[in-house]
């Protein structure tokens, strides 16, 4: 469980959310395949996502995803779960 964390964009992803990522993306990976943030990456708009323990994968794959790679992201806390979708960058500047 994660609250928000002080110092830290409530709306992007942080480690131990859970995300799921858009169709289409380059990992291969399905958009229905949940993904745990583990870390962020070397740039602010990188995080480090693994496989979910019960994944067959969970050992053998890891990925730096930016937020156009990611649709979901859902936050468990103390106070229930939240969920949210991220703006595509492309989106953004239109």
């Amino acid at each position: 469980m994660l609250d928000d964390s002080p110092g830290l964009d409530p709306d992007l992803p942080q480690p131990y959310d859970v995300v799921y990522l858009r169709p289409g993306n380059r990992f291969g990976v399905g958009p229905a395949v949940p993904l745990t943030v583990a870390d962020f990456g070397p740039d602010d708009d990188v995080w480090e996502l693994h496989h979910q323990e019960q994944h067959p994968g969970f050992w053998d794959w890891a990925g730096g995803a930016t937020a156009a790679d990611i649709l979901t992201v859902v936050r468990h806390g103390t106070h229930g779960a939240r969920s949210w979708t991220l703006p595509h960058p492309a989106e953004e500047t239109q």
